[in-house]
């Protein structure tokens, strides 16, 4: 029985590429690479017509109101997993933001966690509203959220 050892410069050298296209086939495959395709796109064609959209500022703004969206997104994902719809989030979250900021404007010294812990608690009441509505008296979440929608918007423009 006899073993031979191949040296490294005797192996057959790897076709060209391959570990390019490899990385360009798996990145094809992944579903929301096509979505991070387009934003870099975005992001090029806009700071080359805008030169001050790449600004450290800007970008800080950015990031921030995205955190607003990405909770929202948190809490409708929660939603949408027990096959429901919830038209009223935005409009919740202005009654909401409106609310807690015209408590605290209309009163000098009121404690920012109070004024915080009041808008949670807008959001809370419309919410469980809605799922009293849903679950016990078996109204379509789209015909319920569509309401809280419009009352909170109106509650929040007069």
């Amino acid at each position: 029985m006899s073993t031979t050892l191949v040296s490294q410069s005797e192996r057959p050298p790897a076709p060209a590429g391959t570990g390019a296209r490899k990385l360009t086939e798996r990145a094809f495959r992944i579903r929301e690479s096509g979505i991070i395709v387009v934003l870099v796109l975005f992001v090029a064609v806009t700071a080359s017509i805008q030169p001050r959209f790449l600004n450290i500022t800007n970008i800080q703004f950015i990031l921030v109101n995205t955190t607003v969206f990405a909770l929202l997104a948190l809490g409708e994902t929660m939603v949408v997993i027990s096959r429901s719809y919830d038209l009223s989030v935005g409009s919740v979250l202005g009654l909401s933001a409106y609310l807690s900021a015209s408590l605290f404007g209309s009163h000098p010294g009121f404690p920012i966690p109070l004024a915080f812990l009041a808008g949670l608690g807008i959001g809370l009441g419309c919410g469980l509203a809605n799922g009293i509505m849903v679950a016990a008296g078996r109204v379509p979440s789209l015909v319920v959220t569509l309401a809280t929608l419009y009352i909170s918007s109106a509650a929040s423009t007069s």
